[in-house]
């Protein structure tokens, strides 16, 4: 598969300069993040914000699935949901079912901060070392986007390999996430409560 070369924003402040050149040495060689990323990326918030909405362009939006899930999938959200008395027996292709409708209307909606943009803000050195910094940026209604930093990478395919493996769901990848992988997000907490409650009496 062919990769794009990752873009180069407008040159950074002067200031910054150190910050980002250690930033790409704490990548190549695990050395210790600088104090100063954290005004880079204070930077990149404020001043530097159209630099970073930049490094959005054929990028994705992603659902926080992990945290997004724990309100969402288990036993008692789909009774609520469904009108299921305790009673009827839930099985595992309902909660699939019941959990990919759930995912869909998140992707369509984009609904409230679990549905944040993903930025891949390249960063090069003069010697041509090159690195970027991913974060994702979330919408908090009246205080407006947010963004969240999750580190330095090597580049975009990086970042992304990264944010799949922290729980993060593409929009675009939306539709081909597993039954299994859905179930292993499920609350079963209800169902194993009542197995409990049947070996005691």
């Amino acid at each position: 598969m062919t990769v794009s070369k990752v873009s180069i924003p407008s040159e950074l402040p002067k200031r910054f300069w150190k910050a980002r050149d250690a930033a790409i040495e704490h990548f190549l060689s695990n050395s210790e993040l600088p104090v100063g990323l954290a005004d880079l990326q204070e930077w990149l918030a404020t001043d530097g914000w159209d630099d970073l909405l930049a490094a959005w362009v054929n990028e994705d939006i992603v659902l926080n699935l992990g945290g997004w899930a724990e309100y969402k999938f288990s036993d008692s959200s789909l009774r609520d949901t469904e009108g299921l008395d305790e009673a009827e027996a839930i099985t595992d292709q309902m909660r699939v079912d019941y959990a990919r409708e759930a995912i869909n209307y998140a992707v369509e909606n984009s609904e409230g901060n679990d549905n944040p943009s993903v930025h891949s803000f390249p960063i090069e050195r003069e010697d041509g070392a090159r690195a970027v910094l991913g974060c994702t940026v979330e919408i908090h209604g009246q205080y407006g986007p947010v963004p969240q930093w999750h580190g330095v990478f090597a580049d975009k395919n990086d970042f992304y390999k990264y944010l799949r493996s922290a729980g993060f769901l593409f929009h675009s990848e939306a539709a081909e996430i597993g039954d299994a992988e859905i179930l292993a997000l499920w609350d079963f907490e209800k169902k194993k409560t009542a197995r409990r409650k049947k070996r005691a009496s």
